[in-house]
C-alpha cells in the first residue's frame, strides 16, 4: 500500500511538468499558425533575414511544436524525445544570443504579438523548459500509448500541416503578389534629375507635396531612404555626421510606410538622433523614385542633392564648399 502511495506522489509532479510543457509548445504553435506573417517578419527581423529561409521555417517551426505538444500531452514521449527537446531549445537559445549581440534583440516571435518578452524574459523561460525536460529526460518516461491514440494524433496533426500550409501558402503569395506590383509601378517611373532642383524654392518642387509642418526651419536636411536597402545603410553614419556637426538645424528621414517593422530594426541597431516620418509609397513616389537621397536646404532652397554612396561625412562635405 505504501509503495503504491509513493508512486502516485512521484508521477504526480511528472504528470504536471508534462501537462505544462505540452500545452506550452501547443499553444505556441497555435498562436503562430494564427499570425503566421507576424512570425515571419519576426525571423527576418531577428534570426535570419530572408524572404524564402523565414516563409519556411514559418512554415516547418509551428508544426514542430504543435507535434511536440500533442506527443508530451499523450504521455508517449521518452528519455530520447526529451534529450532531442533539451537540444533544440538549447540551439535555439543560442542562436537568440548571437542574433543579441550581432543584430540587438528583436522580438523573437514565439508567443505572437500580445506577448513580447525582453531578452532577458526569453532567455529565463528557455532554461526553464530545458530544466523540466532535463528533469523528464532523468525519469526515463516511457509510458505506454494506445495505438488509437497514436492514429488519433497522426490524423490532427497531419489535417494541422494541411490547414496550415493552404493559410500561410496564400498569405505569403498574397504578400508577395502586392510587393512585386509595388516594384513594378516604381520600375516604370521615369528617374528624376535632381541637380535641376537645386537653387530652387522648395515650393517650386515636388518636396511642396510633403506635409505643411514638415517646414518649420529654413536649413533642413531631408533624408529618403528605406530600412532594407543595403545603400542606404551604408551611408546613415555619414548622414549622422553632417547632423552632429550641425549642417542643418533638423534632419527629417523619410521612409515608405510598407516598412515599419524593418525601421524598429534599423532604430535600433543606429540608435538616430533625427526624426522620422513614414508616408505612402504612392506620395514618396511623387518626391523621389530612388533611395538613399538626402536634399540640405539652405533658407528655404535646395542648396544640394546627393544620392546613394555619393552621400557624405561631414569632412567630405567641408572640402566640397571650398
Amino acid at each position: 500500500m505504501n509503495d503504491t502511495l509513493n508512486t502516485a506522489k512521484k508521477s504526480i509532479p511528472l504528470i504536471v511538468i508534462q501537462c505544462i510543457i505540452g500545452l506550452f509548445f501547443l499553444s505556441t504553435g497555435i498562436i503562430k499558425m494564427i499570425d503566421p506573417l507576424y512570425f515571419k517578419e519576426s525571423l527576418q527581423n531577428s534570426i535570419y533575414n530572408d524572404f524564402y529561409v523565414a516563409s519556411f521555417l514559418t512554415f516547418v517551426i509551428p508544426l514542430l511544436e504543435i507535434g511536440i505538444g500533442l506527443v508530451v500531452l499523450s504521455f508517449c514521449a521518452n528519455y530520447i524525445f526529451y534529450f532531442g527537446l533539451t537540444l533544440l531549445v538549447f540551439i535555439f537559445t543560442i542562436v537568440l544570443f548571437f542574433s543579441y549581440l550581432t543584430y540587438g534583440y528583436k522580438d523573437c516571435g514565439c508567443l505572437g504579438k500580445s506577448i513580447q518578452l525582453p531578452f532577458y524574459a526569453t532567455i529565463l523561460k528557455n532554461i526553464m523548459i530545458m530544466a523540466a525536460c532535463i528533469f523528464l529526460f532523468k525519469q526515463k518516461i516511457s509510458a505506454s500509448c494506445h495505438h488509437i491514440i497514436k492514429k488519433a494524433i497522426l490524423i490532427v496533426f497531419f489535417v494541422l500541416v494541411g490547414i496550415h500550409g493552404y493559410h500561410l501558402g496564400y498569405k505569403i503569395a498574397d504578400q508577395y503578389f502586392n510587393k512585386a506590383e509595388a516594384q513594378e509601378a516604381v520600375q516604370k517611373l521615369p528617374k528624376k534629375d535632381f541637380q535641376v532642383w537645386v537653387g530652387k524654392p522648395i515650393q517650386e518642387t515636388p518636396l511642396k507635396t510633403l506635409s505643411s509642418h514638415t517646414w518649420k526651419h529654413k536649413n533642413m536636411g531631408l533624408f529618403f531612404f528605406s530600412p532594407t536597402c543595403e545603400h542606404c545603410l551604408n551611408v546613415t553614419l555619414n548622414v549622422m555626421d553632417l547632423q552632429k556637426n550641425k549642417v542643418f538645424d533638423t534632419l527629417i528621414a523619410f521612409s515608405s510606410d510598407q516598412h515599419l517593422d524593418a525601421l524598429q530594426s534599423y532604430y535600433d541597431v543606429f540608435q538616430p538622433k533625427f526624426s522620422f516620418r513614414s508616408v505612402p509609397l504612392s506620395k514618396l513616389n511623387k518626391v523621389t523614385d530612388e533611395v538613399p537621397v538626402l536634399f540640405v536646404i539652405i533658407d528655404e532652397k535646395i542648396f544640394r542633392v546627393y544620392t546613394n554612396n555619393a552621400i557624405p561625412c561631414y569632412a567630405v562635405y567641408e572640402q566640397s564648399l571650398h
